[in-house]
């Protein structure tokens, strides 16, 4: 009994002894003592690092195609000087039409000038030297209009042509012949013409068959190349001989002369071919 006695004041006395450690560090003094209540920490919300932050790609806009911008030129514009000769003469573009006699050298053929010039008065009777701005046409260009446009700077000098000035130039006419080595010609079934064109070939007829060549002209200057025919036979006497003689001829022509209604060429040997205005 005592021995029990001892075990129990012992065992109170090492319960006293905890109690008192565990007051000293903040425990409760009873074993009955309610728990203490866990501090609950206020979690703040912070800011996302850039690490922690999930990777978001950027929008990236597609790109949208600009309108397609032609760009705002002005026409082409160039200054020339232009030497108009006295008279007009026929000259076919869409139709029959009168054409002025133009060109930039002054030395150089007659031209047809199938335009008109802006501004510019056309009196008969004068050369003119002519100062001009020529542009490109607005478009859309009509199929028979012309895709420059001539205007009138300076009339540079006017003064009077001489009254039997020749007309130089070949393109755009035809002629029929009327004599031939000094010889009328043979009565065939058709004239021998001469027809120049605006494409640099001329043509026509030899009297029985039709022909054509090319041609290029400057300054009284005239060469006709080989060119080629059909090949009709015509029975009636001297016809066949003259067309082979005219034929022949036509391509040693080496110079020409205009006055007014007639044309004059001549061969390398001497014929002469004389022609008057269709």
């Amino acid at each position: 009994m005592k021995m029990r006695l001892r075990q129990a004041a012992g065992s109170a006395v090492a319960l006293g002894l905890t109690l008192a450690a565990l007051a000293a560090c903040g425990a409760p003094a009873s074993p009955t003592a309610a728990p203490p209540r866990p501090t609950t920490l206020a979690v703040l919300p912070t800011a996302t690092t850039a690490a922690s932050r999930p990777t978001v790609p950027p929008t990236v806009a597609s790109a949208q195609p600009k309108p397609t911008e032609k760009p705002v030129t002005a026409p082409a514009s160039v200054e020339k000087t232009l030497y108009v000769g006295p008279a007009m003469r026929d000259c076919v573009g869409v139709a029959p039409m009168k054409c002025l006699m133009v060109r930039e050298d002054p030395t150089g053929p007659w031209l047809n000038f199938f335009n008109t010039i802006e501004g510019f008065t056309f009196e008969p009777g004068y050369n003119y030297t002519l100062r001009v701005r020529v542009t490109d046409a607005p478009k859309p260009i009509p199929a028979d209009a012309s895709s420059k446009v001539y205007t009138l700077l300076e009339v540079v000098s006017k003064t009077p042509a001489p009254a039997t000035t020749p007309e130089a130039g070949l393109a755009g006419t035809t002629w029929t012949l009327t004599e031939m080595g000094g010889k009328p010609p043979v009565a065939t079934p058709k004239p021998v013409t001469l027809e120049f064109g605006l494409d640099g070939r001329v043509g026509g007829s030899a009297g029985c068959n039709r022909y054509t060549a090319t041609y290029t002209e400057a300054a009284g200057k005239l060469q006709v190349g080989e060119g080629a025919s059909t090949r009709m036979l015509c029975p009636a006497p001297g016809v066949m001989e003259q067309e082979a003689a005219f034929l022949k001829a036509l391509p040693t022509a080496t110079t020409f002369a205009r006055d007014g209604d007639r044309l004059t060429l001549k061969t390398t040997d001497g014929m002469t071919l004389v022609f008057t205005r269709s």
